[in-house]
């Protein structure tokens, strides 16, 4: 799983939440758009597995959400997005299905409501959904 989220505090929850999960997977973590399309680019360079699932802030400095998840479209990149934003502004949400996000999801305000989102969204993307065995 990838998160791309400038917020320390978001990045810090989520972590802490992923390092308890009994769930067996390997978070990476992007502050900035221009750092997860590193990432996405040095795996399809270097052959390494691309992320099952990216979890995006889209109000994100330099390279927003939008252009990255309009990157993964570009290149063929068949990695589901949810959306994670404080934004509730219905050109926001239309843009982001428009872009084939697979969800969107208004940030939780509180901490706990916070990891308790996380820590759902991970029991059921690493325990339900089924990849193919090139993903």
């Amino acid at each position: 799983m990838l998160l791309v989220e400038d917020d320390e505090t978001y990045r810090y929850l989520a972590e802490k939440t992923f390092a308890k999960t009994q769930v067996p997977s390997r978070l990476q973590v992007a502050a900035t758009g221009g750092e997860a399309l590193r990432l996405l680019d040095q795996a399809m360079h270097d052959g390494i597995r691309l992320p099952q699932l990216i979890l995006l802030d889209l109000k994100l400095p330099g390279t927003n959400g939008f252009e990255i998840i309009q990157y993964l479209h570009n290149n063929n990149l068949p990695i589901p997005v949810v959306v994670l934003s404080s934004s509730d502004a219905p050109e926001d949400i239309h843009r982001s299905y428009e872009l084939k996000a697979a969800a969107y999801v208004q940030k939780p305000s509180g901490a706990r409501e916070f990891r308790e989102f996380v820590d759902s969204l991970l029991h059921f993307w690493q325990r339900h959904v089924h990849f193919p065995d090139d993903v």
